[in-house]
């Protein structure tokens, strides 16, 4: 199950980076420009919201620490809601 809930990540990193013009690897590595940032946040927050994943499982995932991804998670909310961002739902939800 853990297999088929990193899939989903990756999947979801390459939908996030492609929106932000990024790559996966932008997304996924550790930087603080903010199309990295807001890209990341958004991926921790839907891996957190969407998956059902704790903070230290998608910490352990993507290299992060556990107090980051819950920062990252509450500015992906923030921006989410502000942007009036929509995670995509059917049939991928249902694992």
């Amino acid at each position: 199950m853990a297999g088929a809930y990193m899939q989903k990540v990756h999947s979801e990193s390459n939908r996030r980076s492609a929106r932000c013009r990024l790559t996966r690897r932008d997304v996924l590595a550790w930087a603080k420009q903010p199309k990295r940032v807001k890209a990341r946040s958004l991926l921790c927050y839907w891996a957190f919201r969407e998956l059902r994943m704790s903070c230290t499982v998608v910490a352990e995932k993507l290299s992060m620490t556990q107090p980051d991804v819950s920062k990252a998670v509450q500015r992906g909310e923030g921006l989410a809601e502000r942007d009036n961002f929509e995670f995509i739902q059917g049939e991928e939800r249902n694992l």
